[in-house]
């Protein structure tokens, strides 16, 4: 699970401490992928996402767009509940931020 040479590992432990309210542990897991590929849209989601949870609403709205920049479809719930395995801490986090004036969902 912990191995670093795969991109994806440090995503699914990120959003395992974030279900577990365990930010820190969260955001340096996600900054672990995005140090590999910092314009990845999935990791820059997660990563507003912990901002979201760690109250820093106004970074964490400005990765979002920077994500659906990247990938207009990327804030499918559906899409990241079934495929991406969020849990419901994300996705209600993600839900409240689409709510958010001047956000689309795409």
């Amino acid at each position: 699970m912990k191995k670093e040479d795969d991109t994806n590992n440090p995503l699914t432990l990120a959003h395992f401490y974030l279900e577990h309210a365990m930010l820190d542990e969260a955001e340096d897991y996600i900054n672990r992928s995005l140090k590999k590929h910092p314009r990845h849209a999935l990791y820059l989601l997660s990563h507003a996402v912990i901002l979201w949870h760690k109250g820093e609403t106004g970074v964490a709205l400005e990765k979002l767009k920077k994500a659906q920049q990247r990938n207009r479809r990327i804030t499918r719930i559906k899409d990241l509940h079934y495929k991406e395995f969020w849990g419901p801490k994300a996705l209600t986090a993600l839900e409240t931020m689409l709510a958010q004036p001047l956000i689309k969902n795409g």
